[in-house]
């Protein structure tokens, strides 16, 4: 009998610009990043001053949004960067 082994997903945000990257630091700074720079990590900064962030696994992406859903003040809307607000809430959908 064959084992199939089981693919386990990793979670990302997408590339960020200068801005989101400029946005996500100020809110991971006051506490409001719902952990994702912790947990997930820069994997590389670029040159014009957006960042890559690290993937992330299933119980981590969890736990970002666990951490989330119990913080009403998590993310504060994005601080007013739309772009950023939209890119969190598309990695939080996509958790299953």
């Amino acid at each position: 009998m064959a084992h199939r082994r089981q693919l386990r997903k990793t979670y990302f945000i997408p590339r960020l610009d200068k801005t989101e990257y400029a946005t996500l630091q100020w809110l991971a700074d006051h506490g409001y990043d719902g952990n994702i720079l912790k947990i997930a990590g820069v994997e590389e900064e670029h040159d014009d001053g957006g960042a890559t962030l690290g993937g992330m696994t299933e119980p981590q992406a969890w736990e970002v949004h666990d951490y989330i859903e119990s913080d009403p003040y998590a993310f504060l809307a994005s601080n007013g960067s739309r772009s950023l607000a939209e890119k969190l809430q598309d990695f939080l959908d996509e958790i299953v």
